[in-house]
Order: C-alpha cells, then sequence, then structure tokens
C-alpha cells in the first residue's frame, strides 16, 4: 500500500499478503457504510470480503455456513462455522468477519481462537505445520479487554478507529520517520517488539507449553496494554497524521480503487468529495 511513499528499509517478517489484506481491509472497514440493517449488514460484508479474494485470485476455500478448515473438519467434531479461510502454499489465514452495532467484545475473541486450536489439531501433518495467522476483521470498535486478549494469542485486529498492527509493522520498515529523521535502530526495535504479538498459532502454543515448565513467559496483560498505548494509540497517531500530511486522501484514493473492483456504489456529498463523515485516528 505505502510502495508509491517510501523504500524498503528491510525486508518483511511476514508474507506480503498479510500486509496487503490488513491494509486492504483497514480502509474497506474506514469507509464503507452499509446500506442494509440487521443480520443483512453482516451478510453483505462478507460478500463483499468473498469478492475480494475473488479479485485477488485468493484461494478462499471456506466460506460463510462453511464447517470446516481447508476441507478438514474439527478435531471435537463440534461444528464450528468459519467466515473465511484464505489457502495459500506455505501458510493459511483463518478470518473471522464482524459488522455490528456494539463493540466486539472477549467472548468474539475466545470462540475464534478455540475455534482455530479445534481445526489446527484436526489437520494432516502437511497441514499441520504450515503457519496460520488469524485475523478478526470488524466494522465496529473493539473492547480493550478484547484487544489485549487477540494480542496475548497473536490475532490480527483491523477495526476502524486505529492502524492495524501489520501496518504499523510495514510502516516501521520504510524511509518514514515521525520524529524528523531516518533512524533506522528505532524503527528495528518497533519491528521486533510488534512482530512479538503477530504470531501463527502454532507459535503461540509452543510457548504456551514452554512458559507452563516456566521455559518462556506468555504475554502479559500490562505488555499488551503498554503496546497498545505506545504503537497503536501514539505511534499509530503520528504515522496516520503523518501520511494525512504527505497525502491527504491516502485512505479515501486506495478505498475508491477498491470499491471500483468490488462493484461497491461510491456515494458523493455536495462538496464533491466520497465521504460525508470523518474518522479519527
Amino acid at each position: 500500500m505505502f510502495e508509491s511513499f517510501f523504500l524498503r528499509t528491510t525486508c518483511g517478517d511476514f508474507p506480503k499478503l498479510l500486509y496487503q489484506v490488513a491494509a486492504d481491509m483497514f480502509t474497506l472497514v474506514l469507509h464503507w457504510e452499509p446500506l442494509s440493517c440487521g443480520p443483512n449488514r453482516g451478510r453483505d460484508f462478507e460478500q463483499i470480503f468473498y469478492r475480494y479474494c475473488d479479485c485477488r485470485h485468493l484461494a478462499l476455500t471456506e466460506r460463510a455456513g462453511s464447517r470446516t478448515f481447508r476441507g478438514f473438519a474439527s478435531n471435537s467434531g463440534l461444528n464450528h462455522e468459519s467466515d473465511a479461510v484464505i489457502a495459500c502454499p506455505d501458510i493459511s489465514i483463518h478470518l473471522e468477519l464482524k459488522f455490528l452495532t456494539t463493540e466486539i467484545q472477549k467472548n468474539d475473541l475466545l470462540i475464534f481462537n478455540q475455534k482455530g486450536m479445534d481445526f489446527l489439531l484436526a489437520l494432516p501433518p502437511g497441514l499441520r505445520d504450515k503457519p496460520l495467522y488469524r485475523i478478526l476483521l470488524s466494522g465496529s470498535t473493539v473492547s480493550q479487554e478484547a484487544r489485549i486478549f487477540a494480542l496475548q494469542w497473536g490475532i490480527t485486529l483491523i477495526e476502524p478507529t486505529s492502524l492495524p498492527l501489520l501496518t504499523l509493522h510495514e510502516l516501521a520498515g520504510r524511509n518514514l520517520s515521525i520524529h524528523g529523521h531516518a533512524n533506522e535502530t528505532v524503527q528495528d526495535r518497533r519491528r521486533i517488539e510488534i512482530a512479538r504479538f503477530i504470531v501463527p498459532l502454532q507459535q503461540r502454543l509452543e510457548e504456551v507449553a514452554r512458559a507452563i515448565k516456566g521455559q518462556a513467559q506468555f504475554p502479559s496483560a500490562e505488555s499488551c496494554r503498554r503496546l497498545i498505548h505506545q504503537f497503536q494509540c501514539e505511534m499509530g497517531r503520528q504515522y496516520w497524521a503523518l501520511l494525512d500530511h504527505l497525502n491527504p486522501t491516502w485512505t479515501e484514493d486506495r478505498y475508491t480503487v477498491l470499491a471500483q473492483r468490488l462493484f461497491i456504489d461510491l456515494r458523493a456529498n455536495s462538496a464533491g468529495y466520497l465521504f460525508d463523515r470523518e474518522v479519527s485516528p
């Protein structure tokens, strides 16, 4: 998303697809305004995401109503529903899609996390060791306790109120400074810290086993609160302000491209802008 702004200073730690999905879906939840109400709003949201995957030729093996993960039922036999699963040769991406009128609460994250473990245990060896990344894509805000739980378990949250961690990780790897000069040492430290909280499910489960034996530390609630404050609130706000300064319509431009590709109606107001509301970072 930011190639037109800056050159990369360090190689990415995550598959390029993850960065692209995070950036594209952030612009979607930031600007898309559903015309439907009630459950239809969520269904429309799902269909837009599926069109996005089809447009990008992503292997979407499960959609809403599916009871499998990459074609395999859960280990427990419970019929968990998968909103979306992107199956790549080297990774899997499990997505939960929400577009509610209220905040996402901890139970939504608890259920999503347990689904992932139950499906992971049922996969054959050839698939079980492929990194399984989880993304919760929400059109509404997420409660603080749900954010902490997501960080502890490596679940990436994409919500309209703050830049996703994956996007912050990408920005910290470019020739971009929020302090007036590019300091690659500081940027690298930021990337390392953020990367600790964006991990495949397999890695987090291994860390849990080591933590139980006293051989590792599981992310504490305090460390998660500190990351939310320092990175998503403070650093995220600074990056957002700088991007607005360089290109005031950077999210609108990206959304326009997505909307045209995904057949989303663009509604212009009397001032000639695409959007009739502002969202503060």
